[in-house]
């Protein structure tokens, strides 16, 4: 008899307790994965399946990695790959478990130019996939979810800094009834006339979004994240050039913006996005003026609310 058939399997004994398990599983597993046929990446995955007999004192977590490992090295990164071994898991706990979750993060790999010149860098996106199945409901809901950093400044700061340089030119020239278009160029070509700017600071978004089960094969992170960067006008750089920090200088001074503008902007982005039944995005604006952070937030609320 080998040593494996003489060890008692202690996940089938029988315990005092008469309940069932809602989720139990692997929380971020690092495994590597395909991104595309010519990227691949590390990322965390957790998967999760219910405990529906109360007789099973434990779930086998072999086969949960097991299915993760065979599944991930075979195909590539979206909501179908997800939804599929989310069913395998789910079966390989032969009649044990009925419903599960399954949630994939990664960092995104962006190429990206600048915004002048031709140098280009890569970005880094922090995103997640993850599908729900409840077998009470008999749905899967599949939920994409990331952050995205960009620059923002304070209106108010911008209108106070405005009134503290005008004052400033007026106070220099105020002798002078007239003034020539040669002093005021070279005015404003000393940056000592800078006498006050306005606090910017760098920002996130973050959002959560439900997409339609008949939309998650063309569902694109990348097109996603492009939209909420055009949506908030200041994406931030990698690699610049003295033209594309000017350029960055001159879009963060005519994109002024609270939190509260941020959120609002990202909140018409989606509600005008038929493949999205439900979102949630929340900003954060890391005050350089003060020493907490500022945050808005903002969701659709479709009935039934969020799975977490």
């Amino acid at each position: 008899m080998s040593f494996i058939k003489e060890v008692s399997d202690v996940a089938q004994e029988n315990l005092n307790y008469d309940l069932p398990i809602d989720m139990v599983g692997l929380h971020d597993l690092s495994l590597p994965v395909r991104l595309t046929d010519k990227i691949n990446i590390s990322a965390k995955i957790t998967l999760l399946v219910s405990l529906d007999n109360k007789k099973q004192r434990g779930i086998h977590m072999s086969r949960l990695y097991l299915t993760l490992y065979d599944h991930f090295s075979k195909n590539t990164v979206g909501f179908s790959t997800l939804k599929t071994a989310l069913i395998k898991a789910i079966k390989s706990q032969k009649g044990d478990s009925s419903s599960g979750q399954i949630k994939l993060s990664a960092d995104w790999p962006v190429l990206r130019k600048a915004l002048k010149s031709s140098v280009q860098g890569w970005r880094d996106y922090p995103v997640y996939f993850k599908v729900n199945y409840s077998k009470k409901e008999n749905t899967f809901k599949y939920i994409a979810g990331g952050e995205v950093l960009y620059s923002s400044t304070c209106p108010c700061s911008a209108s106070l800094s405005a009134q503290i340089i005008k004052n400033d030119f007026e106070k220099k020239f105020s002798k002078q009834k007239s003034l020539k278009k040669k002093e005021v160029l070279k005015y404003l070509s000393n940056k000592s006339f800078l006498t006050a700017t306005p606090h910017a600071q760098k920002s996130a978004a973050f959002f959560k979004l439900q997409i339609k089960e008949s939309s998650k094969h063309n569902f694109s992170f990348l097109k996603t994240i492009d939209e909420i960067e055009e949506s908030l006008g200041t994406a931030v750089q990698t690699a610049v050039k003295r033209e594309d920090e000017a350029e960055f200088a001159r879009r963060n001074a005519q994109n002024l913006m609270f939190c509260e503008d941020a959120a609002r902007r990202l909140g018409q982005l989606f509600n005008n996005k038929k493949n999205i039944i439900d979102y949630l995005a929340r900003v954060q604006h890391y005050e350089s003026l003060h020493p907490f952070t500022v945050e808005s937030t903002i969701c659709k609320g479709v009935k039934g609310g969020w799975i977490a």
